[in-house]
């Protein structure tokens, strides 16, 4: 699969235009620096080098991880993002004590490191020194350790760049959803169904699929949040009274969006370009059924482009050096993507 026709209705040419893609290390207890650098490293493998890779986190990480790996690469510290050496840069950020972390376990340690690199990323994002980023995993609740109290990614890059209409995407060759809600309890759901939330997502989604996958009018699907969209209200009256005025008013605006659709059988023919999901589980179980290991999360709506695997820290395997690496390959390719996407739209205003 190339990198122009992901997720592209047309396979348009992308630009000779080779963006610096900065990628965080995540948590260091799990996979994370593991499927970086057999992301970048492998010949079978890697993302075809037409980027500029740059590890952000801590050189000790990497090194660490090297020796996990038992593989043969130059590891270069750098301070500046010019003229990069060959091999494996990293802007090392943060420092990491080894002696406070153990793999697969929790710890507050690991999550400041984790914390402190997604933060020096964004920086280099804002002051525009690279064009993307890519997260590897992290793990929240030793984030919270660190206190760091944010329930993922997506709410902790939103926070710290101040951004307050966002959404996530998670997106394959086979399925593109957004979540209306992400890491909420169950019981809190319905509160949060909202007729302004849901539009915003609505206009997340067709703005997103215009500007970087460039579907020229795409067709997006609303689900519904209760069984059989509710039944006329015998149900609930979340789709009556939140979901109907939602996609009525993104139709208003010349949106083409259908909807509420029922969640049980909004997945079979899958004929639309993208999915409003209510609730975290009811888009990730067919998104993951479906494209486990080739998913990426987009987050919409940032200043830049950021974009992650569709999987955890994975603690159980992390120091073995076994982990798959094909999700986190994905999403360099996506990140990719969207940075020449986003060079053309600039150099062509």
């Amino acid at each position: 699969m190339s990198i122009c026709q992901y997720g592209s209705r047309d396979g348009n040419q992308c630009l000779n235009y080779n963006p610096k893609i900065g990628i965080t290390l995540g948590d260091p207890a799990g996979i994370g620096c593991e499927v970086v650098l057999k992301s970048i490293l492998h010949p079978e493998k890697k993302v075809e080098r037409d980027y500029i890779p740059i590890l952000i986190g801590s050189l000790k990480v990497v090194e660490k991880t090297k020796q996990i790996l038992k593989e043969n690469f130059k590891i270069s510290e750098v301070t500046s993002l010019e003229n990069l050496s060959e091999g494996v840069n990293v802007f090392n950020c943060v420092e990491c004590d080894f002696r406070k972390i153990t793999y697969g376990k929790l710890s507050r340690e690991a999550g400041r490191v984790a914390y402190k690199s997604i933060l020096h990323a964004i920086r280099l994002c804002t002051t525009k020194k690279i064009d993307a980023i890519v997260t590897a995993p992290i793990n929240k609740a030793s984030l919270n350790l660190a206190g760091f109290n944010y329930p993922g990614h997506t709410e902790l890059f939103a926070k710290t760049t101040k951004t307050k209409n966002f959404a996530m995407m998670l997106l394959s060759e086979k399925l593109k959803i957004v979540l209306v809600t992400t890491h909420i309890p169950v019981k809190e759901i319905n509160r949060k169904i909202k007729r302004d939330e849901i539009e915003k997502k609505i206009e997340l989604a067709y703005m997103a699929l215009i500007k970087y996958f460039r579907i020229p009018e795409p067709k997006i699907g609303v689900l519904a949040l209760n069984p059989h969209c509710g039944e006329g209200g015998l149900f609930g009256t979340e789709e009556e009274k939140e979901i109907i005025p939602a996609i009525l008013d993104a139709k208003a605006k010349g949106i083409r969006v259908d909807g509420p659709l029922s969640p049980d059988t909004a997945f079979l023919n899958r004929d639309y370009d993208c999915y409003i999901t209510m609730y975290h589980d009811q888009g990730l179980i067919p998104f993951k059924l479906l494209s486990f290991g080739k998913g990426v999360n987009f987050t919409l709506g940032l200043p830049f482009i950021r974009t992650s695997p569709d999987h955890g820290t994975a603690f159980d395997i992390a120091g073995k050096g076994i982990a798959d690496p094909s999700s986190m390959i994905e999403a360099i390719r996506l990140a990719v993507k969207l940075s020449r996407a986003k060079n053309e739209t600039t150099r062509t205003c």
